[in-house]
């Protein structure tokens, strides 16, 4: 399936995605996810959906908690999950991690544009 067919079909979303130097920090205790412009991100393998955002104005309130020498807000694509909440497994053990308002949660990221925030 091209991607503008899975645009019209609603697999494929637009969004926003913030990042910590071209790096999320959605699954801390899983390590850091690190994204490529223009390729698809998943996460990983013990891990549960990454988190964007659908809204502008969520992403932004997220970018104002932390350095704004670090921070980066980007447009992304998104296959949204089914998931209800962010996860991560140590082998044993499952953490739930905390999302803040807004938050969509995804099985897959495509950084498309960087958005000039300073």
């Amino acid at each position: 399936m091209i991607l503008r067919n899975a645009f019209k079909l609603g697999y494929v979303k637009k969004g926003y995605k913030v990042t910590i130097c071209m790096s999320s920090t959605d699954a801390p205790f899983c390590g850091i996810l690190h994204y490529k412009l223009n390729q698809w991100t998943i996460p990983n393998v013990g891990c549960g959906p990454c988190a964007v955002f659908a809204n502008y104005k969520d992403a932004l309130n997220i970018v104002r908690h932390y350095d704004r020498c670090l921070t980066q807000l980007w447009k992304c694509y998104f296959i949204e999950s089914k998931e209800e909440f962010l996860w991560t497994q140590n082998g044993i053990s499952r953490y739930i991690l905390r999302c803040y308002d807004g938050t969509v949660l995804a099985n897959a990221v495509m950084l498309i544009r960087e958005i000039k925030l300073w």
